[in-house]
Order: structure tokens, then C-alpha cells, then sequence
């Protein structure tokens, strides 16, 4: 495809495909988007329910949430609070501005997993290490800057929209705070 078209172009693979394949093409683009998209909505919803869950199985969140269906057994308080609260987040703007917000903080929360794994290595070295990390400490490190620049990246082109994704991080913090210090100390 020409330059000009691909820039005239919202749908870039598929009017690719088109061209390639003929008027089915983009239905298979299409098709293949759509699976994709149900795969790793299915991966993120049943990963991301089950963080506040934890939490609440720790005694660090309210502790209906941390409840296990009886007949499912899956941690579907949790689930419904994950629906309402993505719900509201998406009367609050567009696709694609909702998923700048989300994938700051995710990449934020990549960055920190990595330095875990650094901090963990220090404060228990003789620790049993099931997985080991190919390339370590190599490939942490690598991870470590690139998740880095990523970020400094988007503060520098999006702020406005790091700054949204920082501020969804910032809430969360008030209820760390209550059930590490306050909440804690009274049970």
C-alpha cells in the first residue's frame, strides 16, 4: 500500500488484506482481531480479578471480596467489583484514551515487578528459585531500563494521559495505607 493510503487508512491491516486477499481479507483480518481480542480480554479479566481477591484473602481489602463462589469456585465478587469499576471507567471517555490511562499504570507495575525480582534476589539469596530467569541479571535489567524509557517516554509525548494513569495508581494508595497501618493493628 502507498503511503497516502495507509494514512487515509483506519483500518491499516485490513485494507492490507484486502489488497492481498481480495474483499474477503478484511473479514479475516477482522475475524482474527476479534479472537484475538476475546483471548486476551478472557486472560486479563481472569488475572486482574484475582490481585483484589488476594488482597482480600491477606485481610488487605474488604474481605467480601475475597468470598469464592460455591459452585464455581471462582472469585466472582471480585469479578462483579472488576465490571462495575471498568463500567464507570468507561463512561469517562474513549476506547483509546482509557487504554493509554491503563497501560501506563500496567507498564509502571512491570517496571516494579522487575526491581522485585532484583530486591528478592539480595534480601534472600539462598532462597529455592523453582524458575530461574534466563540471561539474569542481564535480561532484568534490560527490562528494567526499556519499561523505563517507556514511561519517561510517555510522560514526556502523553502527560496528560500518564497523568490520569498515575492518578488511577494514587487511589489505591489510601486503602494500602488503611489496611497496612490502620486496619491491621485493630484485628
Amino acid at each position: 500500500m502507498p503511503i497516502d493510503e495507509i494514512a487515509k487508512s483506519p483500518l491499516v491491516a485490513a485494507a492490507a488484506a484486502e489488497k492481498i486477499f481480495g474483499s474477503y481479507g478484511g473479514s479475516i483480518i477482522s475475524i482474527a482481531v476479534i479472537v484475538s481480542t476475546f483471548g486476551a480480554l478472557n486472560g486479563s479479566l481472569m488475572s486482574s480479578a484475582r490481585v483484589p481477591f488476594a488482597m482480600a484473602q491477606s485481610k488487605m481489602f474488604f474481605n467480601w471480596i475475597g468470598k469464592v463462589h460455591p459452585r464455581f469456585a471462582t472469585p466472582h465478587t471480585s469479578l462483579v467489583l472488576q465490571g462495575i469499576v471498568s463500567s464507570l471507567l468507561v463512561t469517562t471517555g474513549s476506547f483509546d484514551t482509557i487504554t493509554d490511562y491503563v497501560i501506563f499504570a500496567t507498564w509502571f507495575f512491570y517496571l516494579l515487578t522487575a526491581l522485585g525480582v532484583i530486591v528478592l534476589r539480595k534480601k534472600m539469596p539462598d532462597a529455592p528459585r523453582p524458575y530461574r530467569v534466563i540471561g539474569y541479571p542481564y535480561t532484568i535489567w534490560f527490562f528494567i531500563i526499556f519499561s523505563f524509557i517507556f514511561l519517561m517516554n510517555s510522560v514526556i509525548s502523553d502527560t496528560e494521559n500518564a497523568a490520569m494513569g498515575t492518578a488511577l495508581i494514587m487511589t489505591g494508595l489510601p486503602f494500602y495505607i488503611y489496611w497496612k497501618y490502620f486496619k491491621r493493628k485493630k484485628d
